[in-house]
């Protein structure tokens, strides 16, 4: 291993010390572009479906695609959608293929669609610019499109066909996509985005912005209403009770008038709507854990629907922002640039798919204005689950009446979930259990395959309600009894409760002068939590209402366009009771911690505030507020003082303080609380140069009867940024002291020192970049705890000197994460049909396997520390001016070479300076739960000629996994290559490859054999072109196979024969064959041998034509089939028609 990385150092060192001095007598490079070039790698699934690429409105022109090595060519190999960035291959990638797509964006963020209001025009105008007056098109002026739109701009595909094959049967597919834009009539814009396939995948929650490949919607508007039928967000402004926001599908009406506005919407919800309050962790940067409102995990968040708030800050999503998130897990990690810590306060607003019935949702708003005097505005909204049609159970007569009798509590609506079958059809028997001297009936899982005669069902009941445990094994999960009241799952089957919720909310504001407002709401809401049952209905309906008035006044310099008000006035008063239901929020983000509340359950409140703004000087202003708060449902009562001043003018330093007091108690406990909070900061920007300070003290008193509670925390900063041109330098450092009552005195209880540092460099002589690195330890005084250390890093770094010779990205990031054990659960689809097969007790990617692997989370977290990187190097002297290639000496022009380094760690190691500095002796060792190495080294030869070219390869990998209870695998692999590709002339070419690999695996559990493969392989593929719409192949390849583990020998050999014919602008036939033997004394081999082919011969062969009926219509058809010896012959056939707008 020490031998084949020095090697690769060594070409590595010495070529790129050859170039260098060959240019370094050049002038300075010019400036870079102002377009973006990007790398993606896309391994293949084995499945026909659109590779998404991370990035989407893409330059037009500017891809390259190769797959193993080999270029493609657009319309031929693969189509490239632009605005989405979808890349779909003409064959479909193997789990052993490997696309590398290099393309163009802009320099700045666009969005795929824009919205913009009308311009109003003359009727001179409207009639100069209507489409519709436009004489029609000659005839015969050119093709007429498949379904002609007029002028409106479309794009779009639509797709039938049908598959039949072995062992299956007949299917049909159907697919749609249609985009349609422009001018209908006069002052008549539409919008539409149509498509009839339902993709069950979510976009990746690690950008800012989303791309939601399965959108349909249709929208039409002008300046007097706007109608949008299909997925669309809704999204009613309102007060305090009436904001709603939700992700939609369905109809929604606007119309606009001078003063008036009304809204209608009738749709379906995806999601149901929940908030949670997640405590941080020292040195874990996550993943959290979202929860239904049952308190279930590893649900379906909706993309784009989760607002992130950390200590009442509102977060940006994004790898390069603060968090990313897992929607189809519903899990957040937070990114080295927001450190989280045992302080942190996280929020989540989010709606997720709840599965239990479909939910149908109305809304209406209308808004009346009287110009600047005052207005109405009313908000209707009611969602109602389909109670006769639940998803997740079927509505039998004893559900029924089980919910009938349940009324609101939803710990009754079970039933039971035991089903008696034949013996070995079942996974549990039935035992008796003794348990405090009592007989008990338990269940008991014996596994599949096994003596069992019950299938049992069981449902999380809530921790401690139940009296089974969820235990894991290596390919699926059981239940084991635990005792009563000792577990959180029981055999039965918890069933939803169908919900009515509706909310009607009145407000209207009126401006009796300029200076003054007043503003009254009313709400009512309703909430039926069981709508099959009448039990418990007297408190459904609940009523909330609040009045606020405004006033400002004794203006500064009157008349002024630069004046102020010098003094306002603000106080409201809302009332709540404990029967109203929100149905949104209605609260600031950190409410609770606003008023000291602790224990609150209940959303009856009285709340009472005053506000009064000051500001005697233009540099100068102030703000105080008093309110009181009484929740007499649950005995809670606060009182709270807040003031906050800033101070900040032009060559003025900026200093801000603020203040609150809260004195609170709940009757309940005989709590009497005061809380003080304070923090300031001041800043000064000097030349180049900001410093900085800040201060921050909190104390919070709790007495009860008996003892006393709470903490005193105080933090102290400072902060230096530096900036000059392109470069940004900043540094913050904060120490944060922290007491707690013991033995009601405030007693020490830690210490924790924060320090940050970055740089940020844009653009400077084709070099930018950034980086970022936090370092946290946080000491305890308790003698029992040791500290915690919290290393945060990130670096990014472009750069292409040399005119552009040398192209270099680098990539490093250091993170405190956790990782859970995975279950992989085979799941058998059929013969074809899977991406898996079984041999022995293990299963290999195969892309006409019988198997699928779902992999679930068992949710028992560990802490690690996760490093990933990559370092790409490309030097081509083809990419200087022709004029600087002449002066680079002999055969060094003819040159090339990449570098790829990637590095993958997430490590319970607790020495990790030697990770953090890349020593990768100590990488992938026994505290490894996931770990993967990858180094390839490229030297070329006459890179970009076609007559002849040569490329040597070396490439080192090994990965380590003990993530799956399955048991870990380490995989160790080393390859040495060389590829020759001569062309004789326009006719004859050929390409030879020849190389040596070595494969290690070590399985570290089950029955699986390890293995150490050394394969000797060589290929020679001649093409013959005898006319250019033709074109023939034939590839020999020969491999030898040495398990030195089991001391087993494979010859594998055979031929690849290619025939391709093109119809010029019409399309091609291609018909591949290949045929393999393979020899060996063994009667059966490894399937990590020979290709994973048995010994023997074996077949596969593949036919497809592709023809152009007309501009706007395609055919295509394909036959591939396999027969594998000692197998039966798979065949798959497939015909489809597409039709382009």
């Amino acid at each position: 291993m020490r031998f084949y990385r020095a090697a690769l150092g060594c070409v590595f060192l010495s070529l790129f010390c050859l170039h260098a001095a060959a240019v370094s007598a050049q002038p300075r490079a010019y400036g870079a572009r102002d377009l973006f070039g990007r790398q993606a790698v896309l391994p293949g699934k084995g499945v026909d479906e659109p590779y998404p690429l991370p990035d989407s409105l893409l330059i037009s022109g500017s891809e390259t695609v190769y797959l193993n090595d080999s270029l493609l060519t657009r319309e031929a190999g693969y189509t490239l959608d632009y605005v989405r960035g979808l890349l779909r291959f003409s064959t479909v990638l193997t789990v052993s293929d490997t696309a590398v797509v290099r393309y163009q964006v802009f320099p700045f963020h666009l969005r795929t669609s824009y919205f913009h209001p009308l311009r109003t025009m003359t009727p001179d105008q409207i009639a100069a610019a209507d489409t519709s007056t436009a004489p029609p098109p000659a005839p015969g002026s050119g093709d007429t499109p498949l379904f002609d739109t007029g002028s409106l701009r479309k794009s779009g595909t639509l797709i039938r066909g049908i598959t039949v094959g072995s062992d299956r049967d007949l299917s049909v597919q159907s697919g749609m996509n249609l985009q349609v834009e422009g001018r209908l009539g006069r002052n008549m814009d539409v919008l539409a985005l149509l498509s009839d396939q339902n993709t069950p995948l979510q976009p990746e929650g690690n950008t800012a912005t989303l791309q939601e490949i399965d959108k349909v919607l249709i929208q039409v508007q002008n300046p007097r209403f706007t109608a949008t039928l299909g997925d669309y967000e809704l999204n009613l402004g309102g007060g305090r009770f009436g904001g709603y926001y939700r992700k939609l599908q369905g109809a929604r009406l606007e119309g606009r008038l001078s003063d008036e506005r009304g809204v209608v919407s009738g749709a379906v919800s995806k999601g149901e709507y929940h908030t949670n309050f997640i405590p941080g962790q020292e040195s874990n940067q996550g993943p959290y854990r979202l929860s239904s409102k049952e308190g279930r995990t590893g649900i379906l968040v909706l993309a784009g629907t989760e607002r992130v708030w950390v200590d009442g800050q509102l977060m940006t999503r994004g790898e390069n922002n603060d968090y990313t998130i897992e929607y189809g897990l519903g899990e957040i990690t937070f990114t080295p640039r927001r450190l989280i810590t045992s302080d942190s306060r996280i929020t989540v607003d989010f709606q997720y798919s709840d599965e239990a019935y479909g939910r149908d949702i109305y809304a209406a708003q209308a808004e009346g204005r009287f110009g600047a005097s005052g207005g109405v505005r009313a908000t209707l909204i009611s969602e109602s689950d389909a109670r006769n049609s639940p998803l997740t159970f079927a509505l039998t007569d004893s559900a029924r009446s089980a919910l009938e009798a349940a009324g609101d509590d939803p710990a009754t609506a079970q039933v039971e979930a035991v089903d008696s079958v034949e013996t070995g059809q079942g996974t549990y028997v039935r035992e008796t259990a003794s348990w405090g001297g009592q007989s008990h009936s338990i269940f008991v899982y014996v596994g599949p395959d096994s003596s069992g005669y019950l299938i049992v069902a069981f449902s999380y009941v809530g921790a401690g309600e139940g009296d089974y445990n969820r235990e894991a094994s290596a390919t699926d999960f059981y239940y084991t009894w635990v005792g009563p009241g000792e577990g959180d799952y029981s055999p039965v089957q918890r069933l939803a409760l169908p919900e009515r919720q509706r909310l009607a909310n009145v407000e209207a504001w009126v401006n009796p002068t300029r200076s003054t407002m007043l503003k009254v709401e009313g709400a009512v809401s309703e909430r039926d939590r069981n709508t099959f049952s009448p039990l418990g209905d007297g408190d459904n309906v609940g009523i909330a209402w609040a009045a606020e008035g405004q006033w400002n006044g004794l203006r500064a310099a009157p008349g002024d366009s630069a004046s102020y008000d010098r003094l306002g006035l603000t106080a409201n008063v809302r009332q709540v009771d404990d029967r109203f239901t929100r149905i949104d929020r209605i609260h600031q983000v950190e409410y609770d911690r606003q008023w000291g509340l602790e224990g609150a359950q209940s959303e009856q409140e009285t709340v009472r505030e005053a506000t009064l703004s000051t500001r005697p000087l233009r540099a100068w202003s102030g703000r105080t507020t008093y309110g009181l708060l009484d929740k007499e449902q649950d005995g809670i009562h606060s009182e709270r003082w807040s003031h906050e001043s800033v101070f900040s003018g032009a060559r003025l330093p900026t200093v801000t303080a603020a203040a609150d007091w809260i004195r609170s108690a709940t009757e309940a406990s005989g709590r009497q609380g005061v809380w003080t909070r304070g923090r300031s900061t001041a800043g000064y920007r000097w030349k180049r140069w900001t410093p900085s300070l800040f201060y921050e003290r909190e104390h919070k008193r709790d007495d009860y009867a008996d003892s006393t509670g709470g903490f005193l925390f105080q933090a102290y900063g400072t902060g230096l940024e530096y900036q000059a041109g392109p470069l940004k330098l900043g540094t913050t450092q904060e120490l944060r002291h922290d007491q707690t009552y013991r033995q009601n005195v405030l007693k020490e209880h830690s210490d924790a020192w924060t320090s940050t540092w970055q740089a940020d460099l844009a653009a400077w002589r084709n070099l930018s970049g950034d980086v970022l690195y936090t370092h946290r330890v946080k000491g305890f005084t308790e003698a029992d705890s040791g500290d915690l250390a919290t290393d945060l890093a990130e670096i990014n770094l472009g750069w292409t000197p040399w005119r552009r010779l040398a192209d270099v990205m680098a990539h490093y990031r250091v993170n405190s994460t956790r990782v859970s054990t995975i279950v992989q659960t085979p799941v058998f689809v059929g013969a074809g049909q899977g991406t898996h097969v079984k041999v022995g007790d293990l299963f290999f990617p195969d892309p006409d396997g019988e198997y699928i692997l779902v992999a679930q989370s068992t949710g028992q977290f560990q802490p690690v520390v996760e490093l990933d990187g990559s370092l790409a190097l490309d030097l081509d002297p083809h990419r200087l001016p022709r004029e600087e290639q002449e002066k680079i000496a002999g055969p060094w022009k003819h040159l090339a070479s990449e570098t790829l380094l990637n590095f993958s760690e997430k490590t319970r190691e607790r020495e990790v300076w030697s990770l953090y500095l890349l020593d990768f002796s100590r990488f992938q060792g026994d505290s490894t739960q996931y770990g993967n190495l990858l180094l390839r080294e490229d030297l070329f030869l006459f890179r970009h000629r076609r007559d002849l070219s040569f490329r040597l390869r070396g490439e080192i990998s090994q990965s380590l996994s003990n993530l799956y209870l399955s048991g870990g695998q380490e995989t160790r692999r080393r390859l040495v290559s060389l590829r020759v590709r001569r062309a004789f002339d326009a006719r004859w070419s050929a390409q030879a490859e020849a190389g040596q690999e070595t494969e290690e695996r070590v399985y570290r559990a089950g029955s699986a054999s390890d293995r150490d493969i050394q394969t000797w392989k060589a290929s020679l593929e001649p093409t013959f072109k005898p006319r250019r719409e033709w074109e023939l192949a034939l590839r020999l390849v020969g491999q030898q196979d040495d398990d030195r583990v089991e001391n087993l020998r494979a010859l594998r050999y055979g031929a690849e024969p290619r025939v391709v014919r093109s119809f010029t602008e019409k399309g091609r036939v291609e018909v591949r064959g290949e045929w393999h033997h393979v020899a060996t004394s063994a009667p059966e081999l490894p399937y990590e041998m020979a290709e994973g082919d048995p010994p023997g011969d074996n077949f596969r062969w593949d036919l497809r034509l592709d023809y152009r009926l007309s501009k706007y219509l395609t055919a295509g058809v394909s036959y591939n089939g396999s027969k594998d010896a000692g197998r039966n012959a798979i065949h798959i056939g497939r015909a489809e028609v597409k039709a382009f707008f």
